[in-house]
């Protein structure tokens, strides 16, 4: 029975971090597959989630460790910091405000793999709204390898939606953060061939709501400038903007001009 490592980034959250790990970790307790340990890299300012787990009356294999970087938002590093310390041979990412909704998600993931062929795999995914007591469930998707991934069209989800196999190679590009997970389902798609999809009605739940750190960013110059750094990186040079389906396409006009600025 392989070993599976859920690998959790967590960091303050608006002081209500613990609150989201507690129903993180409630949702894996109950999980019927029971080889896995849980990865916890914190990135927080104070002590809330180090507290918590030191009053874990959970029955869960749960290693944690300091994020040996100061907190800056860079969730890419942070999610590299579990996963290199992940001793499972496959890798589920898992954010802190998101959850998995049945008993059966990690047995079903794990059936996908015992294909030697399945390298990575992606799972249905739910949007999770918290607005009160209970989360508001709204807008299941099946995910898919959409070709326009790498410029933002991502059908795939948050790296809380995948698994993968663990390699040395398999992490996340620590130069951006909201672009994280295209760049990775990019190269991974590059490396392996598109994922192995679960139907089944097995979903993951991704948070929506106003303690994530992105929300007080100025997104639109931060995607600009990661698009800037991804397009160099993989060597695109110019894009039909009329034909192009991503939903970031002023900020990545806005990154062309900026390397055509940087050029001059």
């Amino acid at each position: 029975m392989s070993k599976v490592s859920i690998c959790v980034p967590t960091y303050e959250f608006n002081g209500r971090g613990a609150f989201y790990l507690q129903r993180l970790l409630d949702s894996l307790v109950i999980q019927t597959y029971k080889n896995f340990e849980v990865v916890i890299s914190d990135q927080s300012c104070d002590n809330q989630i180090f507290n918590l787990l030191s009053w874990n009356t959970h029955d869960l294999q749960i290693k944690y460790f300091r994020c040996d970087k100061l907190p800056d938002g860079n969730m890419s590093y942070n999610t590299n910091s579990a996963i290199k310390r992940a001793t499972g041979d496959i890798i589920k990412p898992l954010f802190q405000d998101d959850l998995l909704n049945s008993p059966r998600v990690i047995e079903r993931l794990m059936s996908e793999f015992d294909n030697p062929d399945t390298n990575w795999v992606g799972l249905k995914y739910i949007a999770m709204y918290d607005e009160g007591v209970e989360p508001r469930w709204k807008n299941c998707q099946d995910p898919f390898f959409h070709p326009e991934t790498l410029y933002g069209h991502n059908k795939m989800s948050s790296p809380s939606a995948v698994a993968f196999r663990n390699t040395e190679d398999n992490v996340f590009d620590e130069n951006v953060t909201m672009m994280m997970d295209c760049d990775f389902y990019h190269r991974m798609n590059q490396k392996y061939g598109l994922p192995r999809i679960v139907v089944d009605d097995l979903y993951v739940g991704i948070g929506q709501n106003n303690d994530q750190y992105q929300k007080n960013m100025d997104l639109n110059e931060k995607i600009a400038l990661e698009f800037v750094y991804l397009f160099q990186k993989h060597g695109i040079v110019s894009l039909d903007m009329e034909k192009t389906s991503s939903p970031w396409k002023p900020q990545m006009q806005r990154a062309f001009d900026m390397i055509k600025d940087g050029e001059k």
